[in-house]
């Protein structure tokens, strides 16, 4: 008898193989045919069971959703694209296609993922090129700089890949970085690349077991409304920064010059101890790896017949307070670096005045572009890639679909992130389809008035001024219940002044001195804007301030509100 623990892994296989074959060809017709029923059927459920335990979205937050942007990608018609970007956070919230597509009729697709290195930026291209074949490939500066692991960076991507050889090699790829720098404890290093890779490669091996997880949203169709935006992530809300370019690049300076980390312990007795130590604390240099992996995407692109383009969404902070800060030092550098090998760069921030503030186009103080950056940062890339680049423009059905929806949030996006009064308040008379304007005054004088105002697609349906309380209802639609209150201080007592404005049982005045205004889209039924104008009188003269919470995004619930897909 054989004795099967010597035998080689080859002649096993060879004998089974054999084996199944010559068990096929001895079954009856009907048992081949129920055979492959069952089989069918297996893979049906399969499919079943992993639509229904991989999350909607991976992320914890469902803007951004590389697996979502991925089978949007892949319903595109295929040659439709001829620009495709590439890169970190920078780009997802910086890279506006629809805004390229209306300014030069330029289709391109923004393929960046948070954190996204070279190496996930060469696999995810290497997957896009599979139904595209783009004239030019952009990718952020930010990349090549990118050293730090992060579990989720590549593994995240990987879902919405094609079952196949891309795919493989970017699983083995996460199992190695997962082994060298998340290993199992108590486990040895070949253990944790396997069940690495295979949750990598498998997403139900992955969530198989999230039984006590589930929520009714994972047995609903899954459609994310924000991916017709073609990969880009909307944010409208500000959060000011208060970093000047001047001070950024002055901060870098002083940190490249240093040569020694001072640091400075007390001990229990109260004794002050001073160490120095050799240490670089801030370097424009990027590494070895990461170069040799730019040179592949290079490679990949010229392959595929491409251009890369290398290319620099702005990031105004100081260095000490994040690493990719984009300073002079660094843009100086990888300008050099890229000549060399006659690669084109580009650079948002310092090639061009297009006027970055930090106090108003930034949703963290100065690090990813609010809408308004990503207006000015896309306008330009859109004139750079017609008029230097050269990409031709085309009328593509599936954008033009797009369009009318873009323009609503457009305008949208445009409200939210504007902060003069003024042009304010004419962007409100100018755009009055489907809105309501709601104001309700705040008069903190000693003789202050009540106000209230309503005005329903540029028409005032109610204004009423009062030396006491006023309060309004109004019912636009079926559904909505909106509640109008102001209180001045001729008819309140200390501490009663105020202004509301409730929205079904939501308050979402400001209450500040002034006028305060909420705009409502009936047909979204969702806020669109809260800000207060007050008068600021001086020397000087009189102007008007407007102010609204900092950071308050009302433009993505928008977004998720509007009717259709």
């Amino acid at each position: 008898m054989m004795d099967m623990d010597n035998e080689s892994p080859q002649r096993m296989t060879m004998s089974m193989t054999r084996s199944v074959k010559t068990t096929m060809l001895h079954m009856p017709q009907r048992s081949i045919f129920r055979a492959l029923i069952y089989l069918a059927s297996l893979f049906l459920l399969l499919f079943c069971v992993q639509a229904v335990f991989v999350p909607n979205q991976v992320y914890p937050v469902n803007i951004e959703d590389p697996s979502a942007m991925f089978r949007e990608y892949k319903q595109l018609p295929e040659d439709s694209v001829d620009v495709l970007f590439l890169g970190t956070s920078h780009v997802q919230y910086g890279i506006n296609p629809m805004e390229i597509y209306r300014e030069q009729q330029i289709v391109s697709y923004n393929l960046s993922t948070s954190g996204q290195k070279l190496a996930t930026s060469y696999y995810m291209l290497e997957e896009a090129v599979k139904t595209q074949h783009p004239k030019a490939v952009l990718l952020d500066a930010s990349s090549i700089y990118l050293t730090t692991y992060w579990e989720t960076e590549l593994r995240v991507p990987l879902d919405g890949f094609f079952t196949g050889k891309t795919k493989l090699k970017a699983a083995q790829h996460y199992a190695v970085l997962k082994a060298e720098n998340d290993p199992t404890s108590g486990q040895a290093a070949w253990f944790t690349r396997s069940r690495a890779f295979l949750s990598a490669y498998d997403s139900l091996y992955r969530f198989h077991d999230r039984w006590d997880e589930l929520r009714r949203q994972d047995f609903e169709d899954y459609k994310m409304t924000n991916y017709w935006m073609k990969g880009y992530v909307f944010f409208g809300g500000t959060l000011p920064g208060s970093c000047t370019v001047e001070e950024m690049n002055a901060a870098a300076q002083w940190m490249s010059e240093q040569t020694t980390l001072v640091t400075t312990e007390t001990d229990a007795d109260g004794v002050t101890v001073t160490d120095e130590e050799p240490a670089t604390l801030y370097s424009a240099t990027p590494g070895e790896a990461e170069l040799d992996w730019l040179w592949k995407l290079r490679e990949l692109c010229d392959e595929n017949g491409a251009e890369l383009i290398v290319f620099k969404t702005p990031v105004i902070i100081k260095p000490r307070n994040y690493d990719s800060a984009w300073t002079k030092l660094k843009s100086d550098t990888i300008r050099e670096i890229l000549a060399e090998k006659n690669i084109r760069f580009v650079d948002c921030l310092y090639d061009a005045e297009l006027g970055y503030d930090t106090a108003t186009d930034f949703i963290d103080g100065g690090k990813h572009c609010n809408f308004l950056g990503a207006l000015k940062t896309s306008d330009y890339m859109a004139d750079y890639l017609a008029d230097t680049v050269q990409i031709s423009p085309q009328e593509h059905p599936q954008y033009e679909s797009c369009l009318a929806r873009y323009e609503a949030v457009r305008s949208a996006g445009v409200l939210e992130t504007t902060t003069d009064a003024n042009t304010y308040l004419t962007l409100l008379e100018d755009e009055t389809e489907d809105r309501l304007v709601l104001i309700a005054e705040k008069n903190e004088e000693s003789d202050g008035q009540s106000g209230l105002t309503i005005i329903d697609e540029g028409t005032a349906v109610y204004t009423a001024v009062s030396d006491r309380k006023l309060t309004k209802e109004y019912s636009p639609c079926e559904g909505v219940s909106i509640t109008l209150e102001s209180a001045g201080s001729r008819d309140s007592a200390e501490g009663d002044i105020l202004a509301r404005i409730t929205i079904n049982g939501a308050q979402y005045s400001l209450d500040q001195t002034g006028r305060n205004i909420v705009v409502y889209d009936k047909k979204a039924r969702a806020v669109l804007d809260s800000v207060a104008i007050s008068d600021n009188s001086g020397s000087n003269g009189s102007a008007m301030i407007l102010s609204r919470a900092d950071a308050k995004n009302y433009l993505l619930p928008y977004i998720y509100a509007l009717p259709g897909k």
